[in-house]
């Protein structure tokens, strides 16, 4: 139970991968001309920071595994990757801040944050378009972020929510996500916004009879279909698929106006704490401590 590599699977046959030095590596992500990406210890020797070996990302590809690197700090762990092979993700920076990275034919660059010390990367495009969270000045809210050849855009956030979270953006440009009004899942609201404009609630684009509660988008493609999780009236929990028709949701949403009025007020150590674990560490079977 203590020894795991990443593996890839492909015709009935299994590849083990290796690691970067360490015991343990685990693949997460593999886009369409089989390149892998995902995080490896590099050594067995544990670190003050977290008590555990150093873990770094990985980029793998035609039998040889490369190491990312880190921003500096001890850790880093791969978000997305598209199919010209760039990865984004999260690391730990020097001053030991979280801040979302983009790697790109061996250069990671940070894509910084909107003011605060915390940013992370869900998902990227093929036209190297990337989104994410981040906070504001002394860490005040979580707003998502679109980021572009070296320009990061702030999207707000819905009204009365102090936390919207981009998961998915095709080659369009649109962008589904999340909002919840206290950075802990309470309220939360499935949204979306196309071409760096306004988040748009999902739940006022669809049939009024629909007995389906909106509550995060996880994934859009390139026809504009939306997959994520609703609730029923009674509290069930269920995956949707929106699909949007001609002239319907998606150029109404291009159109309605949205709204970034926010409940502001800073993060507690406590709440900040708990949306490092709930959007960055997402693979605790390497035993990672680091965010708590």
């Amino acid at each position: 139970p203590t020894l795991w590599h990443a593996a890839l699977w492909q015709n009935g046959m299994i590849r083990d991968l290796g690691t970067l030095g360490g015991p343990s590596s685990f693949a997460f992500l593999i886009n369409e001309r089989g390149q892998v990406a995902g995080a490896s210890y590099t050594n067995s020797i544990p670190t003050p920071e977290g008590g555990i070996p150093k873990i770094h990302t990985f980029f793998w590809e035609n039998g040889r595994m490369v190491d990312i690197g880190t921003l500096g700090g001890v850790w880093a762990d791969a978000g997305a990757m598209n199919n010209r092979g760039e990865v984004v993700g999260t690391s730990a920076t020097v001053s030991d801040d979280q801040h979302a990275f983009h790697w790109s034919r061996g250069k990671m660059i940070d894509l910084g944050s909107l003011g605060g010390t915390f940013s992370f990367a869900t998902a990227m495009n093929d036209n190297g378009s990337v989104v994410g969270g981040a906070t504001h000045i002394e860490d005040e809210d979580v707003f998502g972020f679109l980021w572009h050849d070296g320009v990061m855009t702030d999207l707000g956030a819905l009204e009365g929510s102090a936390c919207s979270v981009p998961s998915s953006i095709n080659s369009k440009g649109q962008i589904v996500g999340g909002s919840d009004t206290d950075c802990d899942g309470t309220g939360p609201r499935a949204w979306i916004s196309e071409n760096g404009g306004p988040m748009v609630d999902l739940n006022t684009l669809v049939p009024p009879r629909s007995d389906l509660y909106l509550a995060e988008a996880q994934f859009i493609n390139d026809r504009g279909e939306i997959a994520g999780l609703a609730f029923l009236s009674n509290g069930d929990a269920h995956a949707f698929l929106l699909i949007p028709r001609k002239g319907g949701a998606a150029n109404k949403a291009a159109t309605t106006p949205g709204s970034t009025r926010v409940i502001h007020g800073k993060l507690t150590p406590e709440k900040l704490a708990a949306l490092r674990t709930r959007f960055a560490n997402r693979h605790g079977a390497m035993g990672r401590r680091l965010w708590k």
